[in-house]
C-alpha cells in the first residue's frame, strides 16, 4: 500500500485444511458453515447475481462453480464501493487448497483494506480450525475459564 494514493493491492491467502473439497465448500458457501467460523449471514443467494449479505456487510454473487470457486462482493462501509472475495477450492492429494483473494479496492476503499488485511489471516485460522475439528479457534482458544494451562 502506498500513501501517495496508489491502487491497494490483492489480499491472498492459501490454506492447506485437512478435509474433503465437499466439506470445505460447505464452509465457505453455506450460512450454517459461515456462521461458524466467519460472520452471520443475512440473505444467502448461492447463484450468479443473488444477494450475498451479511449482517452490516451486503454484497452480491458475481460467479459461481458448485463445489469449486465462488467470487462475491462485499461492501464494507456505505461510502466505499464493493470490493470481490474469491473462494477457490482445490483438492491436494489428500488435502484441500483453499485460496482465497480479496481485491477490487479502488482509491477510495483504504479503510476497508487495512482492516481486511489484518483480519484474514484470524478469519482463515478460525475456518481451519472449524473444518478440522468442527469448531472455530475463537471458540476452542478464547472461551471458557481465565486460567492459564500448564
Amino acid at each position: 500500500m502506498s500513501s501517495s494514493g496508489k491502487k491497494m493491492g490483492p489480499i491472498t491467502t492459501r490454506l492447506w485444511l485437512k478435509g474433503s473439497p465437499a466439506k470445505v465448500w460447505r464452509a465457505v458457501s453455506t450460512a450454517a458453515g459461515l456462521k461458524r467460523w466467519y460472520t452471520t449471514p443475512k440473505k444467502l443467494e448461492l447463484k450468479k447475481g443473488g444477494r450475498w449479505d451479511f449482517v452490516g456487510f451486503p454484497g452480491k454473487v458475481l460467479e459461481v462453480k458448485a463445489g469449486k470457486k465462488l467470487v462475491e462482493t462485499h461492501q464494507f462501509r456505505p461510502n466505499e464501493a464493493p470490493s470481490r472475495i474469491t473462494f477457490l477450492v482445490e483438492k491436494q492429494g489428500k488435502a484441500t487448497l483453499l485460496t482465497v483473494t480479496h481485491d477490487g479496492f479502488g482509491k477510495k476503499n483504504k479503510f476497508t483494506w487495512q482492516c481486511w488485511s489484518g483480519a484474514w489471516d484470524f478469519i482463515l485460522c478460525n475456518l481451519k480450525t472449524y473444518v478440522e475439528t468442527g469448531a472455530p479457534i475463537w471458540e476452542t482458544c478464547f472461551r471458557g475459564s481465565d486460567e492459564e494451562e500448564a
